[in-house]
């Protein structure tokens, strides 16, 4: 995971500026990163932009490199990929590509706490949760393997594997660490 930093995207000699990327990752057969892009963030020129955006549309493999090496390479999955394009000064343009999958995230920005994304998370969701079982929670969740990191880049994410019920329930079923934390 790498916060606050600025990472370089290639596809067929085109290249943009990065900020964001998160997703699921596999190592392929060659042992190479692939990642689904659930969030990706890129901003260069008009035509450059457009042309990532495209390729990934399409399904090519987009690389990604930091300090000029390659680290990995996004893909998309067979999902449906939603993109907002903004100018943002005079020839650049910031594209935000994202998958609906991301409701199902947990998304850390890089100046929140792990409180605030999570209340920000449980807004949409009917998960009772006192603020100071937020911890606690997250690493129960981790342990029984109904969260999962993503691959990040810039912020941290991770996947709900679990609905709600099934959430209640481990809280029901282990209030006794959440009561040691208060």
């Amino acid at each position: 995971m790498m916060l606050n930093s600025i990472f370089e995207v290639q596809h067929a000699g085109i290249k943009v500026k990065a900020d964001m990327l998160l997703g699921p990752y596999y190592h392929n057969w060659d042992k190479e990163i692939e990642v689904i892009p659930y969030i990706f963030s890129i901003y260069g020129s008009e035509l450059a932009v457009k042309t990532i955006w495209g390729a990934l549309g399409q399904n090519h493999h987009i690389d990604i490199y930091i300090d000029e090496q390659r680290i990995c390479y996004v893909c998309r999955d067979y999902e449906s990929i939603n993109v907002k394009l903004t100018k943002i000064n005079y020839a650049k343009y910031h594209c935000l590509i994202w998958q609906e999958t991301v409701q199902h995230c947990i998304v850390k920005f890089q100046d929140e706490t792990l409180e605030q994304a999570w209340e920000r998370f449980l807004q949409r969701r009917k998960i009772p949760i006192l603020k100071e079982w937020i911890r606690p929670l997250h690493q129960l969740l981790l342990k029984e393997y109904v969260i999962t990191p993503l691959y990040s880049l810039g912020l941290q994410g991770w996947e709900i594997t679990g609905n709600d019920d099934e959430i209640c329930n481990l809280i029901v079923k282990n209030l006794d660490i959440f009561s040691v934390q208060n």
